[in-house]
């Protein structure tokens, strides 16, 4: 079994408030993580932890839909939260 350790790290949240007072208190996650282990132990040769592209593209993408959302001439009737999380392989 690992170890427990303790990690401190940051996550961001973004919100855009939506238009209708009646819907406003709605909201829709977006979310994406952050971070990367990075290197560590072998695996089959490498030790490098790829995940680059994972993080990268979801993290990129969600940063594209809040500037397609912040882009419109009025926003959208519920509020948006994007959140980008990390450590979240560790539970």
């Amino acid at each position: 079994m690992p170890a427990i350790r303790t990690i401190d790290s940051r996550n961001v949240v973004g919100k855009l408030d939506g238009s209708d007072p009646a819907l406003r208190n709605e909201y829709v996650l977006y979310t994406g993580h952050w971070d990367h282990f990075g290197v560590g132990d072998p695996v089959r040769g490498d030790n490098i932890y790829n995940g680059a592209l994972d993080n990268a593209s979801g993290v990129g993408a969600m940063i594209e839909v809040a500037r397609a959302f912040t882009a419109l001439p009025s926003p959208p009737k519920r509020s948006l939260l994007f959140v980008a999380v990390t450590a979240e392989e560790q539970g």
